[in-house]
């Protein structure tokens, strides 16, 4: 039942040695749930396998999982993995959880600085705050005067940092000055380096429909983005 469970029954006759890293794997799936334990904890399991069987890997966890409704603990340094197959996130720094959530919340609401730089690429800029109103933070900051929502913890005159992935950016005729240094094609995106005033570092991300092509280094361009994509946080929760 468990062989059939991983799809590994018409493999059942063979020797360890005679099986993939992915056939080994999935024994070793069906021998943790064959005894149906109430949590079961897997600690990087698909770390040692290339990387086209750990996206098929995953799906396969995943599907398992919903099959026998036992609460796995998956314990992953790979950011897409955790986003892609949880039901909840928690991401710890230092032994200490910072937040718990879906992926969404984790990657668009994120609760801490912390949160927000570990988990994808993000663009922080420090400041101190200018302005607080109707859900949105207004940060004075070396890049001008940049808007977000309203991370919570913020006051007036504090130091905070405003966060905004690189997805969100996009060139517009007004908005942050700054210089093409460098972009990288990769397939579906292009990511390109920018530098701002005093030589801050930002990373924007263009989908093949919007230019990318065009943004050769040593370009000077504005990018901005919609003040409900970015937040911002009080930097002494970092």
């Amino acid at each position: 039942e468990y062989l059939d469970l991983v799809r590994m029954a018409d493999f059942a006759e063979r020797l360890p040695g005679q099986m993939s890293g992915g056939q080994q794997q999935r024994v070793a799936l069906a021998r943790a749930l064959i005894s149906r334990p109430k949590v079961l904890l897997l600690d990087e399991p698909l770390s040692a396998l290339d990387l086209r069987l750990r996206q098929h890997m995953r799906t396969e966890l995943r599907a398992i999982q919903r099959r026998v409704g036992i609460t796995f603990i998956y314990i992953t340094h790979d950011q897409g993995e955790a986003l892609t197959m949880s039901d909840r996130v928690a991401v710890m720094n230092h032994g200490v959880v910072e937040q718990v959530g879906d992926g969404h919340a984790i990657y668009d609401r994120p609760a801490t600085p912390f949160v927000a730089s570990f988990v994808g690429e993000n663009n922080g800029v420090t400041g101190r705050v200018a302005r607080l109103a109707d859900g949105l933070a207004e940060i004075e900051t070396p890049l001008g005067l940049l808007k977000g929502r309203d991370g919570g913890g913020l006051e007036i005159g504090a130091p905070a940092t405003l966060f905004v992935r690189p997805e969100r950016l996009r060139p517009e005729a007004e908005g942050v000055r700054a210089r093409v240094t460098a972009s990288a094609f990769e397939g579906h995106l292009t990511h390109v380096q920018l530098e701002a005033a005093e030589g801050h570092k930002l990373v924007m991300s263009l989908g093949r429909d919007l230019g990318a092509h065009l943004l050769t280094p040593g370009a000077e361009i504005a990018v901005s983005y919609p003040p409900a994509d970015a937040v911002a946080l009080p930097q002494a929760r970092a």
